[in-house]
């Protein structure tokens, strides 16, 4: 039987473990602490794991790619020397470089562009189009061209081409291209050296038409002819002329043009003013 010393107190448990406190740490402390917590973001961002930051949202948080970003108000990328915003793709399939979609019941803008002195919206693709415009609703449009300014000149829609169309309409049964006006001309066209309208195949005309190239003559009484000149026509213009009243005994008997004008021939002498209506063609 062995006996043990005894220091005449109790042995005392341990104390409870309790969270360390933050402490003071040297400079070379704090540059490892940073550089280790750079490398970590730098392999997180390499493997794809965590998205870049763009912007704050309105509640102060950023607005991360490849995530999906709720907010209540607008949030504005600005930029003073370049564009403001480039969106890319080379994904195959149908994908957009920027896309826009509005979901309100009031209706709004997918994507909407203002420029002060250059194009809203511009598109430009070197094998396809450059703007398209797709619509599922009865009566709208797919693309709509809205011209506010009151001026003569200006232009809802317009379209340039060099040795094409400047604009192009296709549909197998219904309007390619479709026009409306009050008041003004629904669809002008204009060709200073060339055809200002071409027309392959049937043409349908629905309602009052008017030819600048048109108009009444008239014979005074006792004579049997008339000239009337208009610009543009030539020795070979086709004239076509008719009595506007009848005259017994009495037609037209040729229309004769030449330059600037042309000059209306009756078979006999007309008893009173005699009203002949004309037409050119070429």
């Amino acid at each position: 039987m062995s006996e043990h010393a005894t220091t005449g107190r109790e042995p005392q448990p341990a104390p409870p473990a309790t969270a360390s406190r933050p402490g003071r740490y040297g400079r070379r402390a704090l540059i490892l602490g940073a550089a280790a917590a750079g490398a970590g973001a730098a392999v997180s961002l390499a493997g794809g794991a965590a998205p870049a930051a763009a912007a704050l949202d309105d509640n102060g948080g950023p607005v991360l790619l490849g995530d999906t970003n709720t907010a209540t108000t607008t949030t504005t990328i600005t930029n003073a020397a370049s564009g403001a915003f480039s969106g890319s793709t080379s994904a195959n399939g149908g994908h957009s470089g920027v896309h826009g979609n509005d979901t309100s019941s009031a209706g709004g803008y997918g994507v909407a562009g203002s420029s002060t002195n250059g194009y809203g919206v511009a598109g430009n693709s070197a094998h396809g189009t450059g703007v398209q415009g797709t619509t599922s609703a009865d009566g709208g449009s797919g693309v709509a061209g809205i011209d506010a300014s009151g001026l003569d000149l200006s232009s809802g829609v317009s379209g340039t081409s060099t040795i094409g169309f400047g604009v192009s309409g296709s549909c197998p049964n219904g309007v390619a291209i479709y026009g409306e006006s009050t008041n003004g001309y629904a669809v002008y066209a204009t060709a200073p050296g060339g055809t200002g309208l071409l027309v392959q195949g049937k043409s349908v005309f629905q309602g009052m038409t008017e030819f600048s190239n048109s108009g009444v003559a008239t014979v005074k009484t006792n004579d049997k002819s008339v000239t009337v000149k208009v610009a543009g026509v030539s020795a070979g213009s086709i004239v076509l002329a008719t009595l506007q009243e009848l005259q017994a005994g009495i037609a037209v008997a040729a229309a004769v043009p030449i330059a600037g004008s042309f000059t209306i021939t009756l078979t006999g002498k007309v008893p009173a003013d005699t009203n002949v209506g004309w037409f050119v063609i070429g």
